[in-house]
């Protein structure tokens, strides 16, 4: 792939994202894939949820994180998400940090739950293990290639740390110097991209499934408007996620997820407690129709009626994250994928 003109100064810090975002991707096609459908892994849902959840979670988890950062690493060539490299630095700054604060209590977790039981199986131990390296990569990141990209030229003019080296390169417009006319052709061209773009191409790169899967995994929606909404509904929550608009993003992917448990669990005839996401989720697990991630669904997917509220961003730690946003569209194919057709 041809760089991107104005980032060509550090073109050798991005060749090694390039092979970050390889051996990333090895381990979510690969390795996690394995361990969870070619080894024991099956044998974690006749557990005691004690050891079950965290043993789950360390899939949930860790895949997620390989399924995001093959995005995240593979996407700085995209000017409309990323239009300076400190922009790209500080997405990367913070995805790493926020995935690490996530490993810090789930490996612990599964560790300590490995520990209490005499009966594991072994692709547990093993996922742990992938998911440590993982973080490997991810400390890598932290203490060398960002403070490294942190120094180079390039961050620092537009940090405003040296002077640009020509006049001539555009500068981003700041907000005052726009004129109505701007915003307007701006938004118009904002509402083209969503109307327009067909963005499965990309989701199947990064989630192992087509347009065409996905739809046979949902036969059960029978409406053909609904599964119009439904596939238009990811499209727009991952190219949200794309754009660091994380917020609308899981409101979107929880609105799907809720949705596709109602109607999974109708073709079922089962009823669910009330008629809410951690409703359905519990049906399911009651039921053993679902299994992986479930348990371990973000909090920020299954409180995602709540997070529309202005009143629950009480601090910037509540504020949701670009990673917390990808996660939750990941989410909606891990559950997917674990639907049984024509069952």
């Amino acid at each position: 792939m041809k760089l991107r003109s104005d980032f060509r100064s550090v073109e050798d810090l991005l060749d090694r994202l390039r092979e970050y975002a390889k051996q990333f991707a090895t381990y979510n096609r690969t390795e996690w894939s394995h361990l969870k459908n070619q080894e024991d892994f099956e044998s974690v849902y006749r557990l005691p949820p004690e050891i079950r959840g965290p043993l789950e979670g360390v899939y949930a988890h860790g895949r997620d994180l390989a399924v995001g950062m093959v995005y995240l690493l593979g996407t700085f060539d995209e000017v409309g998400t990323y239009p300076t490299f400190k922009s790209y630095v500080t997405d990367i700054e913070e995805t790493v940090q926020s995935y690490l604060t996530e490993a810090r209590e789930v490996i612990p977790d599964a560790e300590k739950a490995i520990s209490n039981s005499t009966k594991h199986p072994w692709a547990s131990k093993q996922m742990i293990l992938l998911y440590k390296t993982e973080v490997g990569i991810l400390e890598s990141l932290r203490d060398e290639w960002i403070p490294r990209a942190k120094h180079s030229k390039l961050y620092k003019e537009e940090s405003g740390k040296l002077p640009a080296v020509s006049t001539s390169e555009s500068q981003p417009s700041s907000p005052s110097a726009l004129t109505a006319q701007d915003y307007e052709r701006r938004l118009d061209t904002l509402i083209g991209i969503f109307d327009n773009i067909d963005a499965w191409q990309k989701i199947e790169e990064e989630y192992g499934m087509s347009k065409r899967t996905f739809g046979k995994r949902i036969n059960f929606v029978k409406d053909p408007f609904k599964k119009k909404v439904i596939f238009r509904d990811i499209q727009h929550a991952f190219i949200l996620a794309r754009c660091g608009c994380n917020k609308p993003s899981i409101v979107l992917a929880g609105g799907v997820i809720e949705e596709l448990l109602r109607l999974y669990l109708e073709k079922n005839d089962i009823k669910s407690r009330n008629r809410d996401l951690n409703s359905y989720i519990e049906a399911c697990n009651e039921h053993d129709l679902l299994k992986d991630g479930i348990q371990k669904l973000a909090d920020s997917v299954r409180q995602f009626r709540n997070i529309v509220h202005v009143r629950e961003e009480r601090s910037p730690r509540h504020t949701i994250s670009r990673a917390a946003a990808k996660a939750a569209v990941a989410s909606i194919f891990t559950i997917v994928n674990d639907f049984q057709i024509g069952k």
